[in-house]
């Protein structure tokens, strides 16, 4: 067996329609005889540069792990990277060379070859902060090579991102944004994600100079910030997530703290992301579930500028919790995560809360009238939501206690047995 055999016997995974268990099978097999048989493989190196740097390339793309990328998993990547390690040692003795310079070398042999090219169909320049498209005759293609026979193009071009040395990839990062850029704006959610993730890696890896100075730093708020609407449909909401996490790493990577930079930005996150697609989400749980639960990590970095928004929060906070729950468990998991939302609501705009206590406290009241209800007494959340309604109840009578108590009391006249159901929620 000789390099070109392994070459021929890995390109599998760009064989179209097999994406079985088999498949699968067959490869980890494969590793394994390359395992076994590196020492006389590996030897061959020296007069077969070309099909070993393939080899390598084909060996990087198995090491990522994602449901994308079908032909790979935890005990293929496991056996690829002990492949590549390997690999590594048998080039660097060849070449008298330390060990930390061979991903390099690879990544000057194969990135341009073997990715770059995979996206030519759409690639595209960055020109004063903006993306500046090349045309080219397969322009209009919604099947480009990287999605198809080149899809391992992609989850190699992620390995390399993460694994590169830091110092070399501050040198080349460039390379990576018409890839990233690319995957962003792509019309798919699931490549999107894949670009998402890509973003916060560079954000985390390369030195803030290098991405300032390039304008990269524009380009990737401005794609990602579109990308904070909801869409309704398969994976919006965990879109809606992952575009939220990147755009706190990039503000946090970017600006001061201090700076108002920074407070803009977050202010830009909120209303994007929580205000305006309250309007978009309508009555759809799921997705007012997936905007309520973006919350708490906006508001853990706004702190007490939330209160800008804070009346528009409480008429969300009052509509949600004065449903009726007829018995339905979804109605509950939105009731839940709208009360965490409110709890960190309540301590980050603790200077302003006494002005929205009578709304507060009347919401909790109707809520606590509907979950007592017969019907809605077995659903299994029920204990966690009456232990965030008490959470919120404690916190908002703490804030004015004598407002809150003259308001306890006129609907205890109202509703009689409030008073022992208040202490029937605190136990």
């Amino acid at each position: 067996m000789n390099l070109e055999y392994f070459v021929k016997a890995l390109e599998l995974n760009k064989k179209p329609g097999f994406s079985d268990s088999s498949l699968r099978n067959r490869i980890f097999e494969i590793l394994n005889q390359l395992l076994k048989s590196r020492d006389s493989v590996f030897i061959q190196l020296k007069e077969r540069q070309n099909e070993f740097f393939e080899l390598v390339y084909l060996l990087i793309s198995y090491s990522e792990v994602n449901e994308l990328w079908w032909w790979t998993n935890e005990e293929i990547s496991k056996v690829a990277q002990e492949c590549l390690m390997y690999a590594s040692q048998a080039y660097c003795n060849e070449n008298n060379e330390k060990q930390g310079y061979f991903l390099e070398t690879v990544f000057e042999r194969v990135y341009n070859s073997k990715i770059t090219s995979s996206f030519s169909d759409s690639s595209r320049v960055i020109v004063n902060d903006k993306i500046k498209y090349k045309t080219s005759q397969d322009l209009y293609t919604d099947n480009p090579s990287w999605k198809t026979a080149n899809l391992n193009s992609v989850s190699s071009a992620v390995w390399f991102l993460k694994n590169l040395n830091s110092r070399f990839l501050d040198s080349v990062y460039l390379e990576f944004v018409p890839t990233v850029s690319t995957l962003l704006e792509d019309y798919e959610i699931k490549f999107k994600l894949v670009g998402l993730e890509m973003t916060r890696v560079i954000c985390n890896r390369v030195e803030l100079g290098k991405i300032k100075s390039n304008g990269v730093q524009n380009l990737f708020l401005n794609i990602v910030e579109k990308l904070l609407v909801v869409r309704r449909e398969k994976g919006g909401q965990l879109l809606l997530t992952e575009s939220v996490n990147t755009y706190i790493t990039m503000i946090l990577k970017f600006y001061e703290k201090s700076s108002s930079e920074y407070i803009e930005k977050l202010y830009t996150l909120f209303f994007t992301a929580i205000i305006q697609n309250f309007m978009y989400a309508g009555d759809e749980f799921s997705f007012q579930i997936a905007i309520f639960e973006n919350i708490n990590p906006i508001v853990e970095h706004l702190g007490v500028h939330t209160v800008r928004y804070l009346s528009t929060l409480v008429k969300e906070f009052q509509m949600v919790l004065e449903m009726d729950i007829y018995g339905t468990e979804v109605v509950v998991e939105l009731m839940i995560s709208v009360s965490k939302s409110f709890i960190k609501i309540i301590d980050a705009c603790w200077p302003r809360i006494h002005v929205y206590i009578e709304p507060i406290l009347g919401s909790l009241v109707l809520c606590y009238i509907s979950i007592s209800k017969p019907e809605n007494k077995s659903i299994k959340q029920m204990p966690d939501l009456k232990k965030l309604l008490y959470q919120i109840y404690t916190s908002t009578t703490m804030v004015d206690k004598e407002k809150s108590s003259e308001f306890i009391n006129l609907m205890t006249k109202e509703y009689p047995q409030l008073a022992k159901d208040l202490k029937i929620i605190s136990v």
